[in-house]
């Protein structure tokens, strides 16, 4: 079950830093993996909720989110 891009940046807004460096790496390697294979994600008869395109969609949104959270904390670190 996928959750909001609210919810996923209210879960993850006490990481680290690196912690939110690493789950960025995580979503982009899975956006880089359907947009390397959409053809086959898309005509994947096997029914798979969410699907492939909305995880993808959802990804995007989150990584969204997650890089305003590497900002703050950039700012929290370094700039302080």
């Amino acid at each position: 079950m996928m959750i909001s891009p609210e919810t996923f940046a209210e879960e993850l807004k006490n990481k680290s830093y690196e912690e939110l460096l690493k789950i960025r790496g995580e979503l982009i390697a899975e956006i880089l993996y359907f947009e390397e294979h959409i053809e086959e994600q898309m005509q994947n008869e096997i029914i798979i909720s969410p699907s492939p395109d909305i995880s993808y969609k959802m990804n995007l949104e989150y990584l969204g989110e997650i890089c305003r959270l590497i900002s703050e904390k950039f700012n929290e670190k370094y700039e302080e």
